[in-house]
């Protein structure tokens, strides 16, 4: 058995708190001319087509994102309490438990031996369910520098090596069982390409190509059945214009339309446009930060509608960095979450209100908080969400301080004040009235 990986980065995140949801927000900050698509290498750049409803697939399934859960449970790793080796856990929805992901009966997931322990100096791998069985993960610097992305087997050490590359230039990835669309930045290039992979064979098809243009991403920021919805950033230069795009990529021809064109602007504010913009249940929604104007697009009829223009103004009123996140939607609310500060003033805290907006009647209405979250010192007042269920979230519910050991430069042993982190269920109308009814099902850190 050979198990892999230094570090493991899931695709759909780990940034805090490892989360990825059914749904990706950003405000974009630049794009290049229309690019081209492709079968296996990049093609010439060509004219977008005429808006037109995405073709019909009945036979194929739509595109989801992957990350390290699903349905049915969560992966996470942590640090055994003796220091000696990381191990990885699984907790189950169903029973409400969290133990050793290790199928081998009478384990005591403290050896080598355990399929989810991983000593040191061997790279540890963290699950991220396709379906059927399959699991995939994201490997920093296995057998080479770069990534790899790799299929793993019952013990989650690698079975194959499928694709390997400088990095995966966004951990938004989409699966639908048999293939992996991903943005990358192939060995010795300089730009972004939307790949997909063949996870039966590790085929691998240059879908779209953003443009030879050093330092230009391009990121799937979400999809609609089988369309990705990617967008294109030029390396920021304000010596001249630039703006950033959004296309819509047939997953499966590469096809692409262009269906926005934002100016970049001053990055005085935090960001680089006035737009913010998530994909949500095939509906492009945008939020205009100059009239405070929210509307959405149907990406089947390209019909745009205000929703509303009643969303409360920047909290500081324009003294710090001001971002409008469009989040998810739960039981027909729309969750927008506002993060302002004040540049002016050192002692002002950040304000985080998030905001319901009914999508049926246009009305707004500031969302009740869940309890605050007090880790390392610091109270927390957003609700870490680290998944999106059918009918539930997976968000952190409960912090327990606890002091550990560990070791200086200089080889003498040292304590820490930290904190244990849990995660936990909560219905969707829960979490709407700021309602703590959590059912706790494992630790994080």
């Amino acid at each position: 058995m050979k198990k892999t990986f230094n570090q493991t980065m899931p695709c759909a995140v780990r940034l805090a708190a490892l989360l990825l949801v059914p749904a990706v927000c950003v405000a974009f900050s630049g794009c290049s001319a229309v690019p081209g698509s492709s079968g296996s290498s990049a093609a010439e750049p060509s004219p977008s087509p005429a808006a037109a409803e995405p073709a019909a697939k009945p036979d194929l399934p739509s595109l989801r994102p992957l990350y390290q859960g699903d349905e049915n449970g969560y992966y996470t790793f942590m640090t055994a309490a003796s220091g000696d080796y990381q191990q990885v856990l699984y907790a189950d929805y169903q029973t409400g438990t969290q133990a050793p992901a290790c199928h081998i009966t009478g384990c005591t997931h403290d050896s080598p031996s355990c399929p989810a322990c991983f000593f040191t100096g061997v790279p540890v791998t963290l699950p991220c369910p396709v379906g059927d069985g399959t699991y995939l993960s994201f490997v920093y610097g296995y057998d080479s520098d770069g990534m790899s992305i790799v299929r793993l087997n019952q013990d989650y050490g690698v079975e194959q090596v499928l694709y390997h590359c400088n990095y995966i230039s966004s951990f938004y990835c989409y699966t639908d069982g048999s293939s992996l669309w991903f943005s990358t930045c192939p060995s010795g290039d300089s730009y972004d390409r939307i790949k997909r992979l063949d996870l039966s064979t590790g085929g691998i098809t240059t879908l779209f190509d953003a443009g030879d243009t050093s330092g230009q991403s391009a990121n799937i920021i979400g999809c609609a059945g089988r369309q990705l919805v990617v967008s294109v950033s030029p390396y920021y230069d304000s010596s001249e214009p630039q703006t950033s795009c959004l296309y819509l990529v047939d997953a499966d021809t590469g096809a692409a339309e262009l269906l926005r064109e934002y100016p970049i602007t001053n990055a005085s504010a935090g960001r680089t446009t006035n737009i913010s913009t998530a994909v949500l249940d095939d509906t492009l929604y945008e939020y205009d930060y100059t009239t405070g104007e929210l509307t959405s697009t149907g990406l089947a009829d390209r019909q745009t509608r205000t929703v509303t223009d009643a969303l409360p103004p920047d909290p500081y009123e324009g003294r710090g960095a001001f971002d409008v996140t469009i989040t998810r939607i739960l039981n027909g609310q729309l969750v927008v979450e506002y993060y302002s500060n004040d540049w002016t003033d050192d002692n002002a805290e950040a304000k985080t209100p998030v905001y319901l907006v009914d999508l049926a009647a246009g009305t707004v209405a500031e969302k009740p908080a869940l309890p605050p979250l007090n880790w390392n010192g610091y109270d927390h007042t957003s609700t870490t969400i680290l998944a999106q269920l059918q009918d539930r979230l997976l968000v952190l519910c409960r912090t327990e301080p606890y002091t550990r050991t560990t070791t200086g430069t200089d080889g003498a042993p040292y304590t820490i004040q930290s904190s244990h982190r849990y995660f936990g269920l909560i219905s969707y109308a829960d979490y709407l009235t700021g309602t703590p009814n959590y059912t706790e099902v494992g630790m994080l850190d």
